[in-house]
């Protein structure tokens, strides 16, 4: 069903953003945040070349991150880099394997809402850390809700709205309605991060669409 889903707008010619899949310019323009960015790199020459060294990653250990450098960063399209050099900042920490994306408070400097990508993991189990880390990307490229920063305390009352909708919807018995568009947001990161070139857990948009769970269950 996800793969018919209509483009929102037309989307710009390949050979202007230099993406090497091509599967993956039809996923980066299907909401309006993956719209927006993607016109905004175009109008100020992104598709040109952007140090992947310039990506602020911050980690315990220097070879975890040239490892994020060399084998995770350097898979995106320019246009994908130049977003997390200017409104992301990437954060490796602990064991295991997961990750988040969120939005941090409003910051004067910058001209896009400051996002956070945080993983756990070992770079040494590259296919399935790496999968991760672009599957966190796919979320902070599609999905930023507010043109303009929000403050902390939009923040808060967002979350706990969302907290309280998925408590409702599992009282009510509509699990399954409130999850449809936690779903689909899942289905977009793992695909947008199998049309990149990763493998593994986060790039499997189907199993990714199946975990995804609502606020109050994580």
């Amino acid at each position: 069903m996800e793969e018919r889903i209509a483009l929102l707008r037309p989307m710009p010619t390949r050979e202007a953003v230099h993406c090497p899949y091509a599967a993956a310019l039809d996923l980066m323009v299907r909401t309006d945040a993956g719209h927006r960015r993607l016109r905004r790199g175009l109008d100020r020459g992104a598709w040109r070349d952007v140090d992947a060294n310039q990506v602020h990653v911050l980690c315990g250990h220097y070879t975890t991150r040239t490892a994020i450098v060399d084998m995770g960063l350097r898979r995106l399209p320019h246009l994908v880099l130049d977003h997390l050099r200017r409104n992301v900042v990437i954060v490796a920490v602990g064991n295991g394997l997961g990750g988040f994306q969120t939005t941090l408070p409003a910051c004067p400097e910058a001209d896009e809402p400051i996002q956070v990508i945080a993983l756990r993991g070992d770079p040494d189990d590259s296919e399935a850390f790496f999968s991760v880390l672009g599957h966190e990307i796919g979320h902070a490229w599609l999905e930023s809700p507010h043109v303009a920063a929000p403050t902390a305390a939009q923040l808060h009352e967002l979350m706990a709205s969302r907290q309280l909708s998925a408590k409702l919807a599992s009282e009510w018995h509509l699990r399954e309605a409130a999850l449809k568009p936690y779903r689909l947001s899942e289905w977009r990161a793992g695909a947008l991060a199998r049309a990149w070139g990763f493998v593994g857990y986060g790039a499997d948009p189907d199993a990714c669409q199946r975990a995804a769970r609502l606020p109050g269950d994580r």
